[in-house]
């Protein structure tokens, strides 16, 4: 009867110890469940302010776009809009991750530069849709 109170009260610390491990397992994968829940969601905050950022610029570039069309040269669009003319390249360059939709430059595309004259800066056509399209 002794042997049989030993294999029970064995039993019984083997069942203890696995539930304490388990409880410890499971407390440990909650915690990597809410680390990842947060780096996921941090994830996808992120997407969307990429998003809205592109947004952003993309209406930047139209601003630039109908300053150019009014004439304006690009040393007197960065001094307007107090950027240096680095920036103001780099804006109106075509951010070639956007899609069209992302984009303001609309195809079919023209170049002119209106500070020399010279092709540089896209031009949609579609802004100078009351004369014909023509550049």
């Amino acid at each position: 009867m002794a042997r049989n109170i030993d294999k029970t009260r064995a039993r019984s610390r083997a069942r203890e110890r696995r539930l304490a491990l388990d409880a410890e397992r499971i407390e440990r994968e909650t915690k990597i469940d809410d680390a990842l829940t947060g780096f996921f969601l941090a994830e996808e905050e992120l997407l969307g302010l990429e998003a809205e950022r592109l947004g952003i610029v993309a209406q930047q570039r139209k601003i630039i776009l109908d300053l150019s069309v009014l004439g304006e040269s690009d040393a007197r669009i960065a001094d307007l809009l107090e950027i240096s003319r680095v920036e103001l390249r780099r804006l109106k360059k075509v951010d070639e991750s956007l899609s069209e939709e992302e984009s303001s430059v609309s195809a079919p595309v023209h170049t002119m530069d209106t500070d020399s004259g010279a092709a540089s800066f896209p031009i949609s056509s579609a802004a100078y849709e009351g004369d014909g399209g023509t550049v």
